[in-house]
């Protein structure tokens, strides 16, 4: 059993070490709107993750939580929602265009992966593995891959939070 895991964890080691590595540009600003929600806002020079296969993805303004890190997860890795902005900020961009991008569930998580893995050769973020290796494993989750199939982005839960919030005087 233990020959098990240890080879699991080899190969998921192997798998991130192999991850694409791209860059990223610009920058973003972040409007409070409630507990735990905020409104993503663009710089004048927005934030940009340059793919190493060549895609680029620019978030437009959108609705976020950041990263959705688990609590256990939080205190066992010392990772929080904030540890991995601008990977997860491109996730959240793509995950809520999926129906326009045309992109599958498992190229979205991808995409997440080599973003984070990018944070770190960048130097941004300690290199450990295993921050990508768990948020890999919640992103392609049974939960995960329901949302994904039950979740429509238009009109989306954003629309109707904002609405409520700015209504709420």
């Amino acid at each position: 059993m233990r020959t098990l895991a240890n080879r699991r964890s080899r190969r998921e080691l192997a798998w991130v070490r192999s991850l694409p590595v791209g860059r990223f540009t610009g920058g973003f600003c972040l409007r409070w709107l409630g507990p735990e929600r905020f409104r993503y806002l663009p710089d004048d020079d927005p934030l940009t993750f340059h793919r190493a296969n060549g895609e680029v993805i620019t978030p437009g303004e959108m609705e976020t939580d950041g990263g959705t890190i688990t609590p256990v997860l939080q205190v066992l890795s010392g990772m929080s929602r904030w540890s991995y902005a601008c990977a997860f900020m491109i996730h959240d961009w793509e995950w809520e265009n999926r129906l326009c991008n045309g992109k599958s569930f498992k190229e979205v998580n991808l995409t997440l992966a080599e973003a984070m893995r990018t944070m770190q050769v960048m130097g941004v973020l300690p290199d450990r593995s295993t921050d990508i290796i768990n948020v890999y494993r919640g992103v392609m989750s049974v939960a995960a891959r329901r949302q994904w199939h039950n979740n429509s982005p238009y009109p989306g839960p954003a629309t109707r939070r904002i609405g409520w919030v700015h209504r709420s005087h």
